[in-house]
């Protein structure tokens, strides 16, 4: 059932389709053009010659992340089992190179903070387990880090001895999503907000992440969650039916709705245009992932 879970909280971000299968995602990639705070409210238009190709097949390619010295992009890609492994996309080159090759799942890899490992979750063979894992940069040697959170929907790490995860609830559909945190030295766990939405992103240059909040309303707004204080506050509205976000090195924070990526302007407390996918064939955008030094944005398009 957790495998199903899974599926059901990617289709929050990618649209509708059958649980019995993935969705049928692409991972793409621009280069981000470099603006000036004077043109901050133009949009950017792509063209379609702009737009990389990472990985477009028939099935699930999704959940993109950057290492931590740009020189590769990790994502995970469904095998003809409907199983997901692991793959590396050399930015130099181009070439990509399978990471994993397990009986189980993993989703959404990304570098942990010291540099020498990669973490996934993984949904494990016994097909009820979903925990976080830790890999060597090859993808060997597997370990489960924390141990003993079963539940695991999304992560990030807001400093090096703290994972912040989303955590499905033990129902039919998985809700509610809760925030909590694992202290990775003492691996004490503790619940930070109760009902959530999906995914959780690092700030840049803080030891905190954003998560979006579900409000009583039935509306939502981004919330950030500082470590240092253990306070946590809203900071933007989401745009409509839109959890996937993520904050580019240089601050600003980015969300995607059809073929429009956004900015929020704290300012005018408002999402303006950012990049313009309207002359290409691209819509669908949802997850979004930058590289280290703000040059590219990888991004996840639903079919």
């Amino acid at each position: 059932m957790l495998k199903r879970t899974l599926v059901m909280l990617a289709l929050v971000l990618v649209g509708s389709a059958s649980l019995a299968q993935y969705p049928v995602t692409d991972v793409f990639m621009v280069m981000l053009p470099e603006i000036s705070d004077d043109a901050m409210s133009e949009a950017v238009m792509i063209a379609a010659d702009d737009i990389m190709t990472i990985a477009a097949n028939d099935h699930y390619d999704n959940q993109p992340s950057f290492t931590a010295d740009g020189s590769g992009l990790l994502f995970v890609s469904e095998d003809e089992i409907e199983s997901t492994n692991i793959y590396r996309y050399d930015m130099a080159s181009g070439d990509i190179t399978q990471l994993t090759d397990t009986v189980a799942s993993e989703f959404s890899p990304r570098m942990t903070p010291d540099g020498q490992h990669i973490s996934a979750v993984q949904i494990e063979p016994d097909g009820t387990t979903q925990r976080l894992w830790r890999y060597e940069l090859t993808g060997e040697n597997p370990t489960p880090v924390p141990e003993d959170v079963y539940r695991v929907g999304y992560y990030h790490y807001p400093n090096a001895d703290t994972v912040v995860m989303i955590v499905v609830a033990d129902s039919d559909d998985g809700l509610p999503l809760s925030l909590v945190a694992t202290d990775l030295t003492t691996g004490e766990t503790e619940t930070i907000v109760p009902d959530v939405g999906v995914g959780v992103q690092k700030l840049p240059n803080y030891n905190a992440v954003s998560f979006v909040y579900r409000l009583e309303d039935g509306t939502s707004t981004i919330g950030i969650y500082d470590t240092d204080d253990g306070g946590h506050a809203a900071v933007a509205d989401t745009l409509e039916g839109v959890d996937a976000h993520t904050w580019l090195p240089n601050g600003p924070l980015i969300a995607a709705q059809d073929n429009i990526i956004y900015r929020w302007d704290a300012d005018a407390y408002d999402w303006t245009p950012f990049l313009d996918f309207s002359d290409t064939n691209i819509t669908g955008i949802n997850r979004l992932a930058a590289n280290p030094d703000g040059t590219a944005l990888a991004f996840v398009v639903s079919r």
